[in-house]
Parts: structure tokens; C-alpha cells; sequence
């Protein structure tokens, strides 16, 4: 080997080194049947941080649970309704895909074992093109196709063939808890012989940037992206950014060459709706204030355009390492500002992705037939001292975890005296 392969190889060999198989994801909590849908928008610069900041937000209202343990919000994409009309080809295959997956079950239970492996491989071939498009629990169906076409397989005794659609399907963390006995077997296998397969990686960048890309399905980053701890193979990359289509292609990784995409976002057939609510949206949020803080109309316009009864809008700044992040949650219907968060020195340098679980968890510690029958929780934080709100004192209890401030706390500078225990952490903890 040359030279310059020699100090490619290496380089390369570093990247690797530095990303391992993730263990398999477990499946998620069920879903409340009385989940509330909410919309999530921004309403930030559009910056590198911004975007990652946005995407952990809205996975933590996503994962949020009830005391039952159940997903109690139902999040709708932004992108569906904003390419409404558009990306028509993709939505109907996404359809038809639905039906391939149904008639392949159906096979399945016939012991048609061919045929379903074809109408397998038909929706996998479907999804390569389309699965940016699907929303939801829909999204699912990659896994759900992967683990198909291997069992298919399995049966009809081409244990090869079999082998590789496992082995795909592990390396994208999927569940296998709905398999055979002997696809499980057979996906246990597959998920001890990725650890030792070639690992390869793909660099992503888009136009414009600062879209989230995912790899089969799985989040992995804000663009530009170098994606390393890739299992050799065909891969499927979507990417989202709000306002703009949302593009998939498929990849060919290889352990001996980082691959690279150069992917072109083309703006949204809707997203002129969006761009002329949003600063209709800041001005009302700025003016939600009083004993009932209200939106206005921009407020039921967003839960008319998205067709949620809540929505959460988001608002970061500050520099690159530490920044503000505001959380304010809308009833659309009523344009009532139900709940407030903020969190106005968020360390960014270390993803302090706990305090923003935290700060979601605390902005739906609410009681909603109390909220919508009475007056609202919640409020703003101010340099003066607590809010003088009647409001503010109907509140039981409050914890603020790790410099995380809650809506009806003040932040103080560190010289002044505390007027509220401190919990160790130098967060305030308000007792009642």
C-alpha cells in the first residue's frame, strides 16, 4: 500500500474507532387514547445549534409520558401539511406500501412464503424513495418491512438472503419481539455478526443547511453530518428541515471510502403559509401577558394550518455554547397561553439534553380540564423578583433542576441573596 493509501486508511480507521453498533433501541410506550395533538414551531435564527436544540425538544414532548406510562401528546409534522399537494409520487408510494406490508402478513399466514417475500421486497423498494414521507407510528415500517423480507426468507429456506435482511435490519436497532421463534434466532445472530463487520461512514451536506438527517430511520444530526458507524451495505437517508421537501436516497456504505451526498432541498408547496405566521406568532407571544395571557389570531391560524388543539412554540438565542431557550404551550382553540418555560442559561457545550427533558416534563405537569375550565398556570420570568400575579400563589409546588428556571421563577444574580432553598445544584426550589 502507498503512501497516500496508508494515511487514508488510517484517517479513515480513526473515524471508525470513534463510533460503535448502539445496542438495540427498546420499543416505545403506547400511546394515551385520549393523546393530545400538538404542533411544535420554531421561531429561532436559523442556527446550527438551533436546529439540534429543536429536534431534542420535540423528542422530548414525542417520549413524554403519563402517570400510566403512556405517550400522552401525539406530535404532527410540520412537513405534511406544509407539502400538501406536493411530493406526490412519494405519497402514494407510501400508500401502496401500507398495502404490501398488509398482503405480505396475509401471506405469511398462508405459507405462501414466495409471495411474501415479494410483496416484501416490493414495499422495501418503495420505501428507498418515499420514506421521508411517512409521519408517525407510520415511520415504523421500514423495521417492520426489513424484519418481513427476513422472515419471508427464512421460511422459504433461502437462510442467505435471510441473513443479510436481519443483519440490516439489526444494524437500524429494529424490534424483534413480533418474529418466529426462528427469526429470532436467526436476528440474534445477525445482531452478533454486524459487531464484527466492516464499519463505514457518509458525509451529508444540504442545501440550505441545518436540516436534521436520519439514517433508516434513526436521527443522527444536524447537516453538514458526517455519519461514521455505518454496517456495510444499503442504507436509507431522509432529511427534514421545515418549509422544505423531505428528500430520501439510499447510500452504499463501504468500509474502504467515506461516502458523500450532496442533497438539494427545494422549498415547500405551503411554506410561505408558515413563514408569514411566524412573525404574526412572535408579536402575540411577546403580548401574552395578564391574570389569562393570550395569543391571538396567528395563534388559531397555527392549529388551523397543522390541525393540532395545542402547540408548543419554541424560541432559542444567546451564543454558540450557552443559550436561552423559551417554551410557551397554546391551547389553538381558546388561544390561551397555558404553560411557560424558560431556560435562560442552557449549556449547549455538553448537549444538556436533560434540561430540556426536564423543562418539557415541567410545561406539562398541568392539569388540562382545570386549565381550560379555570385560569392558566404558569408564567414568565422577570429581573425584579416573583411575579405579582394572583395566579402565581395557586401554584403547589414547583423544583427546578440544574440552573433550570421555570416560568414563574426570577433568575438573580449570584451576589443576591437567595430567597428560596437551594437544592445543592443551584437550582431554587419553591415549597408550599
Amino acid at each position: 500500500m502507498n503512501t497516500a493509501a496508508s494515511i487514508q486508511a488510517w484517517t479513515f480507521g480513526v473515524i471508525m474507532a470513534t463510533a460503535l453498533v448502539a445496542p438495540r433501541a427498546q420499543a416505545e410506550p403506547g400511546r394515551a387514547p385520549n393523546a393530545r395533538k400538538i404542533v411544535v414551531v420554531d421561531l429561532s435564527p436559523d442556527e446550527k445549534e438551533h436546529a439540534e436544540i429543536l429536534y431534542e425538544v420535540r423528542h422530548s414532548v414525542e417520549t413524554h409520558v403519563d402517570a400510566k406510562g403512556l405517550r400522552d401528546y401525539d406530535v404532527t409534522s410540520v412537513h405534511g401539511s406544509l407539502n400538501a399537494g406536493g411530493e406526490v409520487t412519494e405519497q402514494q408510494n407510501a400508500a401502496t406500501v401500507k398495502g404490501l406490508v398488509g398482503s405480505g402478513h396475509a401471506a405469511m399466514k398462508a405459507k405462501d412464503y414466495d409471495d411474501a417475500t415479494d410483496q416484501f421486497v416490493s414495499a422495501l423498494k418503495l420505501l428507498e424513495g418515499s420514506l421521508g414521507v411517512l409521519e408517525g407510528d407510520d415511520q415504523d415500517l421500514l423495521d417492520e418491512v426489513l424484519l418481513g423480507v427476513g422472515e419471508a426468507r427464512l421460511a422459504a429456506g433461502d437462510k442467505e438472503g435471510a441473513d443479510r435482511l436481519f443483519r440490516r435490519a439489526a444494524a437500524s436497532k429494529a424490534d424483534p419481539s413480533g418474529l418466529s421463534e426462528a427469526g429470532k434466532r436467526a436476528f440474534a445472530a445477525a445482531e452478533v455478526a454486524i459487531q464484527s463487520m466492516p464499519l463505514g461512514a457518509v458525509q451529508v451536506n444540504t442545501d440550505p443547511i441545518y436540516a436534521e438527517i436520519y439514517v433508516d430511520g434513526r436521527y443522527k444530526g444536524i447537516s453538514p453530518k458526517a455519519v461514521a458507524g455505518l454496517v456495510e451495505g444499503t442504507h436509507i437517508i431522509t432529511v427534514y428541515k421545515a418549509g422544505f421537501t423531505r428528500p430520501t436516497i439510499t447510500v452504499d456504505i463501504s468500509s474502504e471510502k467515506m461516502a458523500h451526498e450532496e442533497i438539494k432541498l427545494e422549498p415547500a408547496r405551503r411554506a410561505l403559509l408558515l413563514d408569514e405566521l411566524k412573525p404574526k406568532l412572535a408579536t402575540e407571544v411577546a403580548a401574552a401577558h395578564g391574570e389569562t395571557p393570550l395569543g391571538g389570531p396567528a395563534v388559531k391560524e397555527l392549529g388551523d394550518l397543522f390541525r393540532t388543539e395545542t402547540s408548543l412554540v419554541v424560541r432559542v438565542s444567546g451564543t454558540r455554547e450557552t443559550k436561552s431557550l423559551e417554551l410557551y404551550l397554546f391551547h389553538t382553540e381558546t388561544q390561551r397561553l397555558v404553560a411557560v418555560q424558560k431556560i435562560p442559561n442552557l449549556d449547549w457545550s455538553f448537549r444538556n439534553r436533560q434540561a430540556i427533558e426536564a423543562a418539557v416534563g415541567r410545561l406539562f405537569d398541568l392539569n388540562w380540564a382545570g386549565v381550560l375550565g379555570g385560569e392558566v398556570g404558569g408564567g414568565e420570568i422577570d429581573d425584579g423578583g416573583i411575579l405579582e400575579q394572583w395566579w402565581f400563589w395557586t401554584l403547589i409546588g414547583v423544583a427546578v433542576a440544574g440552573g433550570t428556571t421555570a416560568a414563574i421563577l426570577l433568575t438573580q444574580d449570584d451576589a443576591s441573596p437567595p430567597p428560596f432553598t437551594k437544592d445543592g445544584t443551584g437550582a431554587m426550589v419553591l415549597r408550599f
